[in-house]
């Protein structure tokens, strides 16, 4: 039997009602099925609706922790063998998404570098943006998911993320090209946080205004 795959969202409501983020992930969802018609989504949320949407799977929970970490309570809560967990400010692209189940059949976990605003960015092990992640399900990575619950304590979800879990088990992770995530926080500091250059010119001054222009061109790599 082929293994099980599919996507999971979490979306939490004060109300118990449609609102905002429940917008934003149909906005999410409808751009992933329109790259892969045929995957399987689940839902995690409070909210009570009628479901017109084909949404494959959705798990109710009346007692969903309204914080950032619900994603991690919802991944011990995955109907699947291989999961894809998206926040729902995300807007799928390319089909290649898919690849990452594939990474899941050598690695327990796999997301991006966030390198936001915090006491890691520009560092050797900057931030992991949890707003993607890839997570096989088995004994290892629930035991982790259970950690990375027990050491948040509020507010930014990624950073016991990435202390309690990545540091300790890098060789379980991959992480995934830059391009995977379209994000200004992992570009915007690319100038200033630059460890070496590599172009002809040998400036890093150039090569910016190289990037730009060529952007700006819309000339491709």
């Amino acid at each position: 039997m082929a293994t099980k795959t599919g996507y999971l969202y979490c979306v939490y409501s004060k109300d118990g009602k449609i609102n905002r983020y429940f917008n934003k992930f149909l906005v999410s969802y409808h751009s992933l099925k329109k790259t892969l018609p045929d995957c399987n989504v689940t839902l995690y949320t409070n909210i009570k609706f009628n479901n017109t949407y084909g949404i494959n799977h959705i798990i109710y929970d009346k007692n969903i922790d309204e914080r950032l970490i619900c994603k991690a309570k919802g991944l011990l809560k995955t109907p699947y063998d291989k999961t894809i967990f998206l926040d729902v400010d995300i807007v799928i692209h390319r089909d290649i998404i898919n690849d990452i189940f594939k990474v899941l059949d050598e690695f327990d976990f796999t997301c991006c570098y966030g390198n936001g605003n915090g006491p890691y960015r520009g560092t050797i092990y900057p931030d992991l943006n949890t707003g993607l992640v890839g997570v096989k399900n088995n004994e290892f990575t629930r035991q982790q998911i259970n950690i990375w619950i027990s050491k948040y304590s509020g507010g930014n979800d990624q950073r016991p993320f990435r202390n309690y879990v990545f540091m300790e088990n890098k060789s379980k992770f991959h992480i995934l090209p830059t391009y995977f995530m379209y994000r200004w926080a992992h570009y915007i500091s690319y100038p200033t946080q630059a460890v070496l250059t590599h172009c002809h010119e040998m400036s890093k001054n150039d090569s910016t205004k190289i990037i730009i222009e060529r952007w700006n061109s819309g000339e491709k790599c």
